[in-house]
Order: C-alpha cells, then structure tokens, then sequence
C-alpha cells in the first residue's frame, strides 16, 4: 500500500496543476484511501491495476494529452471505480453543468422522437437528470465531504 502512495506522490511532484486534471488524481487519492477497506478478494485486483496505471505514466514521461487521457481512464480508472462501487458503494460525482448539457440532449432526442404527438414529454430527460442530482447531492455528498 505504500508503494502506490509513493507512486501517487511521485506522479504529483512531476505534474503541473493544469497536467494533473488529466491525470485523475483526486480519483486516485480517494482510492488509495479506502484501499483497506475493499473486500479481500478484490484487492490484488486492483492493486494490480494501479500498479499498471503508475508504470503507463512512468513510461509516457508523465505527460499525456486529453485524449489519451479519456482512453486510460476507461481502462484503468473506471475499472477501478466499479470494484469500489461494489465493495463501498461509491457513486459517480455528477457536477450540475454535466446534469443540465445530458438532461437538454435527452430532451433533444425526446422531441425528435415524439415530435410533434408528445411534445408535452421533452423536459423529462433534465428532469430526470435534475432529479437524479439531488439525490446523489443530499444522500451521498455528505460521506465525501471529509475526503476533500
């Protein structure tokens, strides 16, 4: 366990605050810190993928672009992410500008759907994201707070 704090303070030390947003180190802090509390059967499992992550940085020099950046995290990161939702029941941090731009696409694709018999149905995709937001806001914001 300490050798992936070392590699997580390594991979800090050698970014700039601009190269570590595509870096996902908040994700990553927040899984080394629960890390102890995963189900025993999961743990190698993901060590072995953080393991993986650190080397993939090392031999990118630490530097990588936003699109190899979105190709690592569904790689490593999301995997990450589903055994700690299984184990701990993290949940996906939904930021309201995310909410608003799927709810207005989910209302797009509504209104060409049913246009023009339903047109009554097209706020129901922000609605349900809105909805879905305040729910992850007020049940499970509060267990993340102490992390920050």
């Amino acid at each position: 366990m300490r050798e992936l704090q070392n590699k997580l303070d390594e991979l800090k030390t050698n970014l700039d605050k601009e190269q570590q947003k595509n870096f996902d180190i908040n994700s990553l802090q927040k899984n080394l810190l629960f890390y102890d509390k995963l189900n025993e059967l999961n743990k190698p499992v993901v060590k072995k993928l953080l393991f993986e992550y650190f080397h993939l940085m090392e031999e990118k020099n630490y530097y990588i672009d936003n699109d190899t950046s979105t190709e690592i995290s569904f790689k490593y990161i999301l995997k990450i992410g589903d055994y700690y939702s299984q184990d701990l029941g993290f949940k996906v941090q939904m930021t309201l500008q995310y909410a608003i731009v799927v709810g207005l696409f989910l209302d797009s694709l509504i209104l060409i759907i049913s246009f023009p018999k339903n047109v009554y149905y097209t706020p129901l995709g922000s609605g349900i994201m809105l909805i879905y937001r305040a729910y992850l806001k007020v049940f499970y914001e509060k267990k993340i707070k102490y992390l920050d």
